[in-house]
């Protein structure tokens, strides 16, 4: 009896172990895909460190709620914007999505570029104290942009002959130094976007927008060459936010953002 037994339980462990190392060497029949959201960390109330030291932003919840709804993993990676196309080339990101403006030269250069999703103008950031009324008022004044900024671009090109007014452009690598440079008394005033300026005005004393229509355009989110299905899938899920009603109750929390310049809630 014994010994029928012991035959029972080493037939049970030689099963066992060769189950086991059938299994070895097997791929998992389903990997979870790591989405990679490339931002520029210091662009509020897109693309921020909050203070739990978590990124957040309206861009970055929107992202994440996206890639919840396809059941990819999700991370965060801060580009330095200057450079922001060479490191999605890199492949240190999947995509650029930080109130990035929408460029015909972009397009030319293969990047697949989403629908546009909000609407954008240029504005001037001044102190409140300084008494300038308009982009007249700061001729001989000194205005600083960030670098690789659709408003940098606006300066150099468009704008070139209102730029030539100024007593110099300074140009910075976020627009938080940009600001510093204003609250220092180093520049006269900061080129930014307006839900930037709008966002930090909101939280500082002291500083005004000067009302004036110095350009428009649109954000949207930039792929790889060769990655339109990605952007189909993520364009496809934030449609599925705005249906089920995400991406308004996303909005509602940002209130430095417009809703009337999200164009997706139009």
């Amino acid at each position: 009896m014994k010994k029928r037994v012991l035959a029972i339980v080493l037939a049970a462990l030689i099963a066992a172990l060769t189950f086991s190392l059938a299994g070895c060497g097997k791929k998992p029949e389903t990997d979870s895909k790591v989405f990679i959201m490339g931002i520029d960390p210091e662009y509020p109330p897109f693309s921020y460190l909050g203070d739990d030291g978590n990124y957040t932003g309206f861009d970055v919840d929107v992202c994440k709620a996206a890639c919840d709804y396809l059941g990819w993993d999700f991370q965060v990676f801060g580009v330095n914007w200057d450079q922001k196309l060479v490191q999605l080339d890199a492949g240190e990101c999947d995509c650029v999505w930080s109130g990035m403006t929408i460029l015909d030269s972009m397009k030319e250069a293969g990047y697949v570029i989403s629908k546009p999703y909000f609407d954008n103008e240029q504005v001037l950031l001044v102190k409140a104290e300084s008494g300038y009324k308009s982009s007249a008022d700061l001729a001989g004044k000194d205005v600083a942009v960030q670098l690789g900024t659709s408003g940098e671009s606006l300066l150099n090109e468009d704008l070139a002959d209102l730029a030539g007014t100024f007593g110099k452009v300074v140009t910075c690598d976020s627009f938080l130094k940009c600001f510093t440079e204003l609250e220092g008394n180093a520049v006269d005033a900061v080129f930014v976007d307006r839900p930037v300026a709008d966002s930090y005005v909101a939280e500082h004393e002291g500083f005004v927008i000067i009302d004036e229509d110095l350009g428009a355009e649109q954000y949207g989110i930039a792929f790889r060459s060769g990655d339109a299905e990605l952007c189909e899938q993520i364009e496809s899920a934030v449609d599925a936010l705005v249906a089920n009603g995400t991406y308004a109750e996303i909005a509602a929390k940002y209130t430095d953002i417009q809703e009337g310049n999200l164009l997706l809630l139009k």
